[in-house]
């Protein structure tokens, strides 16, 4: 029986779009699969890298430490591609690595004291990537008890350098906004919360330098990031954006 004219083209047109639907659905479902598979690989990871794993024995140290969360642990890219390899190969110099996905700033802190011992020779350079973990949380740390856990973390850090090293403060990249289906996390985590972040890290930097203290703040602001400088999840980075924040360390760093 053959079709009339007039069905032709509503017929194909209903075949197009639950195709199209049909497609969409397939993507939404894999890339959220594969979005939380890289979240589910970063929880816990940890990164101990140089000397700093047996400094106690050794009393060896690298030219700088970074310490933090998982940004600093490289969740989103390889060991060669992440924050402090790239620092390294800009630098020439050695670089250690502490640093535990998930950690929030009181736990950087706890980490920072209990691995390395208050008699170290020092750094020329620690950097503190930490406090995305407090306010990407559902039960976010408040804020006046974060700026108090960062100015520890801080001073803890300033024990570990050397008389002329500085402690760099990373501002936190900006979370690019991508649709809801691709990072479900996206719900926690929104720029505002980033904002006070930073804005509580500027009056922290702000009162160390006002007491004379080598603390140097590091911030992305003038950096262009994109969505391919972020990791499927879109909070953590991808090897080209760890590549733009060691870019940004290691220019402070020469100043």
């Amino acid at each position: 029986m053959a079709v009339r004219n007039e069905f032709v083209a509503p017929l194909i047109l209903g075949i197009i779009i639950v195709g199209l639907m049909i497609a969409i659905t397939v993507w939404v479902v894999a890339a959220t699969i594969e979005n939380y598979a890289t979240i589910s690989m970063g929880i816990g990871m940890t990164a101990i890298r140089g000397p700093v794993k047996d400094i106690t024995a050794t009393g060896k140290q690298s030219a700088v430490l970074v310490v933090g969360d998982s940004l600093a642990a490289g969740v989103g890219s390889s060991e060669s591609e992440d924050i402090p390899s790239q620092l390294m190969e800009l630098s020439k110099r050695p670089v250690d690595t502490l640093a535990v996905s998930g950690l929030r700033t009181r736990d950087v802190t706890k980490m920072l004291k209990d691995t390395l011992p208050g008699h170290t020779k020092g750094y020329d350079g620690v950097v503190l990537i930490a406090g995305g973990n407090d306010v990407v949380f559902l039960s976010k740390t408040p804020i006046s008890n974060l700026e108090e856990d960062f100015e520890e973390l801080v001073r803890e850090g300033l024990k570990h350098v050397t008389k002329k090293g500085k402690v760099f403060v990373l501002q936190p990249p900006d979370v690019i906004s991508v649709p809801l289906f691709r990072s479900l996390r996206m719900t926690m985590t929104t720029s505002a919360s980033m904002k006070l972040l930073s804005d509580m890290q500027e009056r922290v930097v702000e009162k160390m330098r006002s007491e004379g203290l080598p603390v140097v703040l590091v911030s992305l602001k003038d950096r262009i990031l994109n969505e391919k400088h972020f990791a499927l999840d879109g909070m953590h980075l991808s090897p080209e954006g760890n590549s733009i924040v060691a870019g940004a360390l290691f220019d402070k760093m020469k100043e």
